[in-house]
Order: C-alpha cells, then structure tokens, then sequence
C-alpha cells in the first residue's frame, strides 16, 4: 500500500527503547496464506519484486544499517518476506529514500523538532505522513510543516469520505475524493474586457 509507513522518526532520546519494542512486535507478525483468518502479513506480488525488496536491504546492511528483525527471503512457494526493522539508518539510505513495496521499515532517530522536519522532508516522496505525540499544539506545528499531502497526528491513514487524497512532489499531483476532485474536470478561462473609447495599448506599440 503506498500510504504504509517505511521510515519511523524517533526521538534519540527513547530510540533504543523503541528499535527494541518495535522489532518484537515486528517478530510476533504471522507471515502465511492471505486468504487464512490468521495472517497479518501476506506474500508480495513476484519473487522479482521480493529480490528488489531484499536487495534494498541488503545494499542499506552493507552501508552499516542494523537489521533488528526480518531481513531474509522465506523459503516456500509464494514471494514471501519477514516484517524487516532497520535501526541506526542514515536518510540518506536506499531504503529510506525509495518506495520499497515490502514489508520494510526504518528507524531514524532525531535530535529535536526542527531535526524531525528536516528528516521528513528530506526525501522526493510527500503523499502521507503521521505524527505521534503526546502535545497536541506540537503535532499541529508539525503537520503544518511536513511537506505531504495528508497528515494523521496520532492516527495512521484513514479514508474519509470527503477528504481529498493526494501527494507533495513526486507523489503525484491533483487530489482524489472531495470536492478538490472536480477540479479535474474544470478549465479555468480568463476574459478581459475593455469599456474605455480608447484602445488599450499597455506596450506602447
């Protein structure tokens, strides 16, 4: 799903608290048949697609990227890959500057809010992001400066009807949904007209 999260931005004051929960919670994910009640996590479209997914991996490993849980392709029919943490990532990473399309996710810590801001928007990607905090007033000054289309403060994304969806950069442009939606099929026309006796001539020809 594109509106999935792929980097987690944490404060570097809880980050080893959080890698470790995170990648617990990521291990206990049942990785099986998508058509069994029990699975949370199916298999991915191809086997090509899974060795592009585990390729990014792999590439962010070799450039000193810690995999905390998951990480390699898991045997069987189907293209399946483990939920897969990546902590002491740099943003500058593949993984965290690329649409992965996997069950991938990044950890990046950060110093304090404007550091945040900076790491959010540090890459071409803007259709979703949410922002996790206990300040009210902080998740509203940080939705206002992240640069995406849609912002959940303490929620992940949701549809709601009316609401218009769409992407900053090269997540696309235009929304879909909501009324912002009819501006897809408008033209906007501009027709000037002159009431003077004289001709206008605003280039003195």
């Amino acid at each position: 799903m594109a509106v999935a999260t792929e980097r987690e931005l944490v404060e570097s004051t809880i980050y080893d608290d959080f890698v470790s929960s995170f990648s617990e919670a990521a291990n206990r994910l049942k990785v099986g048949d998508s058509l069994e009640a029990e699975t949370q996590v199916g298999s991915l479209i191809s086997t090509e697609h899974r060795d592009k997914v585990h390729g990014l991996v792999e590439r962010d490993r070799e450039e000193g990227a810690d995999v905390v849980a998951g990480g390699r392709p898991l045997e069987g029919k189907g293209a399946f890959y483990p939920p897969t943490v990546l902590a002491k990532v740099d943003n500058r990473m593949a993984v965290a500057q690329e649409e992965v399309f996997g069950p991938v996710v990044t950890i990046i810590p950060f110093a304090d809010e404007k550091d945040a801001i900076r790491i959010a928007n540090d890459v071409k990607y803007g259709l979703m992001a949410s922002v996790w905090t206990g300040d009210p007033a902080r998740g509203h000054r940080l939705a206002a400066r992240i640069k995406a289309g849609t912002v959940g403060i303490n929620m992940p994304y949701t549809a709601f009807p009316g609401l218009p969806f769409g992407g900053y950069k090269q997540s696309g442009f235009g929304r879909e949904l909501g009324i912002e939606a009819l501006d897809l099929y408008l033209e906007t026309k501009s027709v000037t007209v002159n009431t003077g006796s004289r001709p206008i001539n605003p280039f003195g020809l």
